[in-house]
């Protein structure tokens, strides 16, 4: 087994961990468990990063090439979107709104770093070759931004299911229970505060990196679409969302749309037969 599968099946080993974890604090309602068990999913993260730079260090290049390298990278950024939401959002505070939510997405983020990191253990594609387009310096920050900016729409995604499913719930609180959607709305909103600007961000740093390959800024690439649909369902989002009445429920809904869109982007666009000789295009 080589250091790259090594690490990779070790971050798997500490995120199902945490996930099974952050699910028993939940059921306990301990509201201190949650700092402890985010240790569990940073030693994950941790190792998923020592995959990364093992993988590097084989390729010798930039591991975005392949869809293994791609999702691995994905990891990373997903797992560090959560814990920069969890520190500042204060998650890791004695509360029981901070357990509830922290718990809740934490187990929700572990269960999915061990979905994508599993889907693609045995997928490895050794690509030691970048085509010149992707001889850039763009290449990393292109990517990484966008990376991050998913990983933390996919905390702010992870929030907004569960208010869908705390508004559905019945017998609480009455009261208590609208100050804890409350909470979890503006909590929303500010994770989605920080990964747009990354997306936009994205953006960018393609259509400069376009202009110095090919000599434009936009090419129409299907993928190039996609990403501009998505960032316009977010934008439309952090607009509507400065009116009351889309606050809510109403916004929660439509950050669950906006994930559709990034899925499109990120995993299903491979497949139209436009894409096939797209750089954009994971290789498998």
């Amino acid at each position: 087994m080589d250091t790259t599968t090594l690490f990779h099946y070790l971050s798997i080993a500490f995120y199902l961990a945490a996930a099974l974890l952050y699910v028993i604090a939940l059921a306990r309602r301990s509201r201190n468990y949650s700092p402890h068990v985010t240790v569990v999913f940073f030693l994950g993260m941790t190792a998923n990063v020592a995959a990364v730079v093992a993988r590097t260090i084989d390729v010798q290049h930039a591991p975005f090439h392949t869809r293994y390298e791609a999702y691995l990278v994905t990891g990373i950024c997903t797992a560090l979107g959560f814990l920069i939401v969890y520190l500042a959002g204060g998650l890791f505070r004695n509360t029981r709104r901070n357990s509830i939510i922290g718990n809740s997405l934490g187990a929700l983020t572990s269960l999915f770093m061990v979905f994508l990191l599993y889907r693609t253990a045995t997928s490895d594609t050794y690509k030691s070759f970048l085509p010149p387009a992707l001889q850039s310096v763009w290449f990393w920050p292109h990517v990484t931004v966008y990376l991050f900016g998913y990983g933390a729409l996919f905390v702010a995604v992870c929030a907004s299911v569960l208010y869908i499913i705390m508004h559905l719930r019945r017998g609480d609180d009455p009261g208590k229970r609208k100050e804890f959607l409350s909470d979890l709305d503006r909590f929303t909103y500010r994770t989605m505060s920080i990964g747009f600007p990354f997306l936009t961000m994205g953006l960018v740093f393609g259509a400069l990196w376009a202009e110095q390959a090919w000599g434009t800024y936009w090419g129409w690439d299907s993928k190039e679409v996609w990403s501009l649909i998505t960032w316009i369902v977010y934008l439309l989002y952090l607009h509507l969302r400065t009116q009351k009445a889309w606050r809510g429920q109403r916004s929660a809904w439509f950050l669950i749309v906006g994930a559709v869109a990034i899925f499109i982007t990120f995993e299903l666009i491979g497949i139209l037969p436009s894409s096939q000789t797209s750089l954009h295009k994971y290789t498998d």
